[in-house]
């Protein structure tokens, strides 16, 4: 039998929200029917505050959730920092410089304490899908290895697999020392999507500072994932699941594989690997 759950990580592009782009009804239940059992709901994203507000407000949640795929985590409810580790200018513009040599347009992201804007270079352009996803809040600069406006807490940029993962592989052959890089598909963006930051800010470490904040014992932190920046935060977790679109990599590490995000497999995992002992 596993130990009681305390704590649900859970990622929320292909894990949380699938096709639909929002959680589904029987999702929400679950979670809602999780928090009742005395469970923490934790939301681990490579999204910001900005893109995060409906899905917090959707799902009534007000405690800790990990942003920046890790470089910053808050408290949703009174706005304290717990957790930022921000990327130093001189190391973005290398970051940049890398992506520019494979034909990636990269983006920075600011944190979200003072402002939410991403900021993109005319020299190459992010995606015509990311501008027009991102138009509301898209600031402009010529040229990123030049002039960093700020120090951001994610460097992100988009390509085809071939072409983000031989950039993943130079950017850890550079930089595996100083920053944490990571790479996953994104349904909404069509394109793997690569995400580098500050060393300290992956989703693990910041699962674990949350259980630690929280006096849970990391035997009894649950964590659902589905794409390869999920890892890390699955291997600390005490018991990890998979959902069932995960690439192979990401479910031979996970404890249990549950049906997809489509197919409510986060509501699977609550109810029965969670509330099976109280229902």
């Amino acid at each position: 039998m596993l130990p009681r759950i305390k704590l649900i990580a859970i990622d929320v592009d292909g894990t949380l929200i699938g096709s639909s782009k929002k959680p589904s009804e029987r999702v929400k239940e679950a979670i809602k029917a999780a928090l009742s059992a005395g469970c923490e709901i934790v939301l681990s994203t490579g999204r910001s505050r900005y893109t995060m507000r409906p899905i917090m407000h959707e799902l009534d949640l007000n405690g800790p959730v990990i942003l920046f795929g890790g470089a910053v985590v808050l408290h949703w409810g009174n706005g304290d920092i717990w957790h930022r580790v921000l990327m130093p200018k001189e190391l973005v513009k290398d970051v940049v410089a890398v992506m520019r040599s494979y034909g990636i347009g990269a983006v920075i992201m600011a944190d979200g304490t003072e402002s939410d804007c991403v900021v993109a270079e005319r020299l190459l352009p992010p995606t015509e899908q990311y501008i027009q996803r991102n138009r509301e809040r898209l600031e402009w600069v010529e040229d990123m290895t030049k002039v960093v406006p700020f120090e951001p807490a994610t460097v992100a940029g988009i390509g085809n697999e071939e072409v983000a993962m031989k950039c993943i592989q130079e950017l850890r052959e550079q930089f595996k020392e100083s920053l944490s890089i990571a790479v996953s598909y994104s349904v909404a963006y069509g394109g793997w999507v690569v995400e580098v930051h500050h060393r300290d800010g992956n989703k693990g470490k910041a699962l674990k500072l949350v259980a630690e904040k929280l006096r849970v014992k990391r035997e009894q932190v649950m964590a659902i994932g589905d794409n390869l920046n999920d890892i890390d935060m699955l291997v600390y977790a005490g018991f990890s699941v998979a959902m069932a679109n995960s690439p192979e990599a990401v479910k031979q590490i996970a404890d249990e594989v549950v049906p997809s995000a489509d197919e409510d497999g986060v509501a699977h995992a609550i109810y029965n690997f969670v509330l099976q002992d109280t229902a």
